[in-house]
């Protein structure tokens, strides 16, 4: 099973794609969102999300923070001020 992950600027959607598992930056540390992950919605502090693909790609985003929700429905959703 996948996550649908969307990551999203003031100025444009940057990700809408599908993913194996996100790692999100937290006030608490990295956190990774797998599959099957409890609702949850939380703040984004400065770092890296590290989307992990199937076949073992990955993409790294620098994000200066935001929120993010994982949904019921397995979609990941990342509002971040800037994103690079």
């Amino acid at each position: 099973m996948a996550l649908s992950f969307r990551l999203v600027t003031p100025d444009r959607v940057l990700f809408d794609t599908t993913v194996t598992s996100v790692s999100l930056p937290t006030p608490e540390g990295m956190i990774t969102v797998l599959p099957h992950h409890v609702p949850l919605a939380g703040l984004l502090v400065p770092g890296i999300i590290r989307l992990h693909e199937a076949g073992g790609k990955e993409a790294e985003v620098a994000v200066s923070g935001g929120f993010m929700h994982v949904q019921r429905d397995g979609t990941v959703l990342a509002l971040v001020d800037t994103a690079e």
